[in-house]
This record gives structure tokens, sequence and C-alpha cells, in this order.
């Protein structure tokens, strides 16, 4: 018996444990909303900033005051009122990060970087038919090994407990644990994350 290939994100299978109907809205009838909350809008734009400071060099500060002007530029131009709002805000929570930039240290002493946001398919042996899809934030080297570092922040709004909840079960790490055995098979990989 043979069984149809499947592509799957691993994002959707979080979305799926989170709420099913948003995965079935947006994995399934392709429905997302097109105004994204400021909390979203401006997480995003942090991980274009930690990207472009990994891969380039660019100090954080510097990275953060481009793609914030950048983004604050594409804000000003869009015709929808509610994604004006919406950009308006997430403009707001990374104006009030920049000043902290110049002062972020890297707690982890990683010695080399293997990739950032490198998209990437992963097929299993225990599901042969699936094509897993991911992109880790970053994978390093950390004290001889190879590890995830997730760029991450607790939203104000968020329950910490509920933060560490989520994070437990977070199927991004397993998923990526086995894309960096696989990836750099001579290299120690540990599962865990640095965030």
């Amino acid at each position: 018996m043979s069984f149809a290939q499947y592509s799957v994100n691993v994002s959707s299978i979080q979305d799926f444990q989170q709420c099913r109907f948003r995965w079935f809205c947006k994995w399934v009838l392709n429905r997302v909303p097109r105004n994204e909350s400021p909390a979203l809008a401006a997480g995003k734009l942090l991980h274009t900033i930690f990207e472009e400071h990994f891969t380039t060099g660019v100090p954080l500060h510097m990275a953060g005051l481009r793609q914030t002007e950048e983004y604050r530029q594409l804000v000003s131009i869009t015709e929808d009122p509610r994604e004006k709002i919406s950009g308006e805000a997430a403009v707001k929570v990374l104006d009030d990060m920049l000043g902290a930039f110049p002062m972020w240290m890297d707690k982890y002493p990683f010695t080399r970087m293997l990739e950032c946001e490198k998209s990437f398919t992963l097929q299993l042996p225990i599901a042969p038919d699936i094509t897993w899809l991911g992109r880790p934030d970053y994978l390093g080297i950390c004290h001889g090994r190879v590890w995830h570092r997730q760029n991450r922040g607790l939203a104000a709004g968020m329950n910490f407990g509920t933060y560490v909840a989520l994070a437990k079960r977070h199927m991004h790490e397993h998923l990526y644990a086995e894309y960096a055995r696989k990836e750099y098979p001579d290299l120690p990989t540990v599962v865990r994350t640095l965030t």
C-alpha cells in the first residue's frame, strides 16, 4: 500500500495544538487576517534585526535602526487604516527597544554560527511519506555542540507560567535537533534551545 507524499510545516502542528480553529482557517482555508497584531509584526521585525546582525556582523543597534526605519517607511505608504495603526504600534514597540540594543550581550559563548534563518526540508524514517519543512532562527556551536538559539521574547501580557508550558512542548525544537543531527553528522548535537 502506498501513501501520498505530504509536506508539513512544523508551525502548522504548533498552530493545531494551540487552536484548532485558527489552524483550520490558516492551513486549510488559507484565510489569515491581513492585519497583523502589533506584537506579531514587532516579533517578525525583531527576527529580521537579529538575522541581519548574525549574518552580516552589523552591530545589533545599527541593524535595529535600519530595519525599523525600513519598516516605518512601509507603514507610512500603506493605504489600509487598520494596517497603518497596527504597523505604527509595532514601530513603537521596536522604538522602545532600540535604546537597549547597544547593551545587548550574548550570554552564551557561541564560537561559530552554522546558519541563520535557513529553510530546510527533512524526511524521517519513522514517517517516510512526510516531508517536514522548517527554518531555525540560529544554529551554532556552543561548548563544542550544535545548539538551536530561538530569538524569542515574552510579550507584556503573557503569563510566565503559560509561556514556560508552551515552550516545553514546542515541536520545532525536536525537528530542529533531527535536522542538525543529519546536517552536521560530525558534530555532537543537543536537543535544547537557548533563548
